[in-house]
Formats: structure tokens, sequence, C-alpha cells
């Protein structure tokens, strides 16, 4: 198949119709956004869209690549008027969005002038949710800051000598092997507890009440390494509120617990005790950074998943579970209150398979498919509800997995591939994806062979030949 023949059936056959299912399955639901810009190998500025919903044709929360748009401008107020327009193009309420995830720069999510403010006009009850993933990071940059300069250029000119040159790992290897015979050569410095959160927060489905748990896990564990135990919060609200900067909750260099592998590294070193002390010192300021960045970043985050613990089997289904009028995310529910209450308090009183906070997911998938006596969905309307707030992003990280696949999709040597054929390769791989098929599963529609015809050539932006190259295409 040629590539005209091959780019018209993609661009205006098969793609229109995987979107259009994916419009019908959205409906009038509630959902969220993931939202970041990138620019691809022609130097293309875009806005890359994810959507996350409750399908209730595949009975499951779902997230899913919703669009590409050309950005005309990079300022917060160019950003939102044309994510606002793209979706009153495909037909999607800026009022049923309940959740926006991007990432913390200022122009996303500054206080005064953002894509998230310029959003909040349009829609009062749209709830932010930074990336999670992003602020560990920052958290551990502004950290590094701590630490002497001389170090952080070591680590990183260290690794940036060895990483693209097969030499030098290769005689590296050898003087290690001399030195530390049958050990594994040091590869890369990493700081395991921030990265196992960090990959924690980048799975394709997360269960925002077990990420709660794991953050705050994370945050009490950090910051007990330097805080009397005494002066540590009980309450999950408080520990939130320590100021850990304060040297009267801190305790003294000599009994911080810096970990084993740094004590016994120490006392091999035999260093003197003043050169000693002062690498204590900067460790500790380097706890003490970390700890204050953690609790700057993600508190508003856990402070919202704290809010939809109501929501969780465990709690939902107390008898001594809070009022409904006290939930703070109950602004987000714009249907009847009355018929939302009588479910909420009649669902503790059936018995249900699914009861543990990691079933979450499927324990409102059950409620939703329960029916009474005469076929009615009891719980329907405290159901949807409540999947809805489970589908909001935990992270950026569906969003960065549709940049990978950009990358994959129009690559150096694909560098002419057009916006409308990248973003329709796309919208068929997501479709599939959605339905659990492998493109060898893949049957065409009724409505795909009614699209494959003559017409499709004479759809504007058919042709390739808007698409331009680039500088390494002209050099090869």
């Amino acid at each position: 198949m040629h590539r005209t023949k091959c780019t018209a059936l993609i661009n205006h056959a098969i793609a229109p119709c995987m979107f259009t299912e994916l419009q019908r399955d959205i409906g009038g639901a509630d959902y969220s956004l993931v939202i970041d810009e990138s620019t691809d190998i022609s130097s293309v500025k875009q806005l890359c869209v994810v959507i996350c919903y409750f399908s209730m044709t595949l009975n499951k929360v779902v997230s899913t690549f919703l669009g590409l748009i050309n950005l005309e401008g990079e300022t917060a107020e160019a950003i939102a008027s044309t994510l606002t327009r793209f979706l009153e193009i495909i037909g999607l309420d800026i009022k049923r969005c309940i959740g926006l995830g991007t990432d913390g720069c200022s122009v996303m999510v500054g206080k005064r002038n953002s894509v998230y403010t310029h959003l909040l006009q349009k829609n009062s009850n749209l709830q932010l949710l930074k990336c999670v993933c992003h602020s560990i990071q920052l958290c551990v940059s502004k950290a590094v800051e701590t630490l002497p300069r001389n170090l952080e250029y070591l680590v990183s000119h260290s690794h940036n000598w060895f990483s693209h040159s097969a030499l030098r790992r290769r005689e590296y290897a050898k003087i290690y092997s001399l030195i530390n015979p049958g050990e594994i050569p040091l590869m890369l410095v990493q700081m395991s507890e921030f990265n196992r959160n960090n990959k924690l927060f980048q799975q394709d489905r997360g269960n925002p009440f077990k990420m709660l748990e794991c953050l705050l896990l994370f945050f009490r564990c950090l910051i007990s390494r330097v805080v009397r135990p005494g002066m540590i919060p009980t309450s999950d609200e408080q520990l939130l509120a320590i100021d850990i900067t304060d040297p009267s909750v801190l305790l003294p260099v000599g009994a911080v617990n810096y970990g084993v592998t740094f004590t016994m590294a120490l006392d091999e070193a035999r260093m003197e005790s003043t050169a000693e002390r002062n690498m204590k010192s900067r460790c500790r300021d380097f706890l003490v950074e970390a700890g204050r960045q953690v609790q700057q970043r993600l508190t508003v985050n856990i402070q919202m998943w704290k809010s939809m613990t109501v929501f969780s089997p465990t709690v939902i289904l107390s008898q001594t579970k809070p009022q409904l009028s006290s939930v703070s995310m109950l602004k987000l529910y714009s249907g009847d209150l009355a018929a939302l209450e009588t479910q909420y308090q009649a669902v503790a009183y059936l018995p249900w398979t699914n009861k543990e906070d990691s079933q979450a997911e499927a324990f409102w998938v059950e409620v939703l498919n329960y029916k009474d006596s005469s076929g009615d969905h009891t719980f329907k309307t405290l159901a949807l509800f409540s999947l809805s707030l489970l589908a909001m992003p935990l992270s950026n990280a569906d969003v960065e997995r549709v940049f990978s696949q950009m990358s994959l999709v129009k690559s150096k040597l694909r560098n002419r591939m057009g916006q409308e054929t990248l973003s329709s390769i796309l919208h068929i791989k997501y479709g599939l994806r959605r339905q659990g098929l492998c493109c060898k599963d893949f049957a065409p529609t009724q409505e795909m062979f009614q699209r494959f015809n003559s017409h499709m050539y004479s759809v504007s932006g058919a042709s390739e030949s808007r698409e331009t190259d680039t500088d390494e295409d002209s050099e090869d």
C-alpha cells in the first residue's frame, strides 16, 4: 500500500472512528485532564492532552490519549484558551472537568497568572494536582544545594565521563576489579528512598488511598532521622504542619540517623573529628531541607487525597463515617445531593466482596453494578461520583508515556510526518490499548468500511505536502 492511500486510510477512516468511539464512551461523565507541553523532532511546540475517566463500556477507570494541540504561544493565557477551544471542538464540557494534572512549572500552576487560574475562571471547582514525580525530583534538587558544590560537580561529571564511552567503562571495570575483587563496579549513585516513591507514582493506575499511606510513611521516616522522637506528632495533620527547621525539634548532629551504609563508610574512612562533624552537619542539613521540601511541595496533594479517603471502602462501610456535608470533595458533585446522601448512608448495610482499600476500584465497580429487586442500579449516583474521584491523576506519567510514543512514531527518519498523521496514529495505538487488542487482532468496524472510499482522499490535509523536513534530514 502506497503512502498516500495508507495515510488517508489512517487519518480519515480508522482514527476518526476510534476517536468517535472515545467521545461516545466519555459521554457526559466527569473527567480529569493531564496536560504537558513538548517539542517534537521538527521543532513544533505542542500541548499533549490525556483524559482520565470511568468507562461505562469497559467497566473500569481509563487513562488515554485525547489529542495533540499546536501552540501559538507559550503564555498561560494562550495555552488555556487553546485547551478550552480544543475541548469545545470535540464536545467536552469544561464544567465536567474535576481535576487538572500538570508539572510544577509556574506557567501551569502559578497562583496569579497560570493555565490553572485561567481555567478556574471557567470552572470554579477545578482541582489542581501537581505531578508527584516532578515534585520529588525538585525536592532532591533543592536538598542537594545544601551539600558542597564540588560533590555535585564530582558526581555529575563522573557520570558524564563514563556514560558514552565503552573504553572508559572497560578500563574502570578493570581497575575496580583489582581494588575490589569479586564485586560489581558501582555505576550510578542513587537515592533509593526517593526513587522508590518516584517509581510508585509512575504506575499506569494507582490507588490514591494506598499512595497516600505510602507518601505519609515516607515523610514520617524521613523526618524521624533528624527530629527528636518526642516531637514527632502522631496525627497526620500535625505531622504536615511541623516546623522541622526549628532547632529545638532537631536531634544533635551526633544523634542523627544517617543510615548504616553512611556510618560504616565513615568508620572505615577514619577522618579527623572536626572533618567528621562538618560532614555530619552538612548531611543533617540535607535531610532537613529534603523534609522541608517534601512538606512544602506535597502537602496540597496529601490534603486532597486525605479528603478523598471518606470514599475508601474501609471508611464508607464504617458505621462511624463522617457526615456527607463535612466532605470537602462534595463541591465537585453537581447532581442531586439528597439522592447522593441516601446512597451514602445505605451502602454500608449490604455485604460486599471487595472491602480492602487496595481494591477500591473493584469495590466501586461492584457497587455500581448492584441492582435491587426491580432491576435498578441502587447506588449508581454514589458509585459514579466515587469512580470519577478515583480517576483523578496522581502524576504526569501518562502524558510522559505519550511523549515516548511520539518519539517512536515521529523519529529522525520520519521527520516529515505531520501533526494530523501523528495524532491519528496515537489515537489508533491508544484505541487498541483501551480495548485490550493487538494490531493483529484488530477488526475494522462497519463505519470504517463506509469511510474507506474515494472521498477520503479529498479531505483537507490528506496529503503530506504540508510536512517539512528537519535539519537532520537535510544533513543525511
